[in-house]
């Protein structure tokens, strides 16, 4: 079992660094500066009325894989934002990213949650009872809180042994207005391009 479990860590840890590694050999972060976005506006609002099914299938996919493996989402906020109007960008992403969580939470739990137990039991006994009994209302506080990078707050649902279900809740419910929030803004900058271009 010992094995078993150390062969997924490899291969989880292969991949996570596999796509950053390509996000950053592809430029995927400084591609999207508000130059190369005019240049790409006419791509993308063709492929936005052709494809629009396809797009939406394929953007829910993406963002599940790459919140799964630890990826900001920032870009898929900005993306979302210029594809889709900001009621279904917001649906959208909300249930990507909220499934995308659970599941990294999912793997990282299997993976950590003894070493993290450990730790605290054995250096923060009294903290950690008191984080036990109100671990849901804590995790949904920081997963409202802006600034917090993503990939943290997936982790941080370990250090506060949450089971599955509340993970799920607290991560619906708490990214929900920053998930609206940017959305809005970056629908915004959408509009104010298109208006630019014209």
């Amino acid at each position: 079992m010992k094995i078993k479990k150390k062969i997924y860590g490899f291969a989880y840890l292969f991949l996570v660094i596999l796509i950053l590694f390509l996000s950053l050999h592809f430029e995927v972060y400084s591609n999207l500066q508000l130059k190369n976005l005019l240049l790409l506006k006419e791509k993308v609002i063709l492929l936005k009325y052709k494809y629009s099914h396809w797009l939406s299938f394929s953007f829910f996919l993406l963002s599940i894989v790459w919140v799964l493996f630890m990826g900001f989402t920032f870009p898929f906020l900005i993306i979302s934002g210029i594809l889709f109007n900001n009621i279904y960008g917001t649906f959208i992403c909300l249930v990507a990213f909220t499934i995308g969580a659970t599941l990294n939470f999912i793997v990282a739990k299997h993976f950590f949650k003894e070493k993290v137990q450990k730790y605290f039991e054995k250096n923060y006994p009294n903290l950690r009872k008191n984080i036990k009994k109100n671990n849901f209302k804590y995790f949904l506080i920081m997963r409202i809180l802006p600034g917090v990078p993503f990939p943290i707050k997936n982790l941080s649902g370990v250090i506060l042994d949450l089971n599955k279900k509340a993970f799920f809740f607290a991560t619906f419910f708490g990214e929900l207005p920053q998930i609206y929030l940017f959305l809005t803004i970056f629908q915004e900058l959408a509009n104010s391009l298109n208006d630019f271009g014209k």
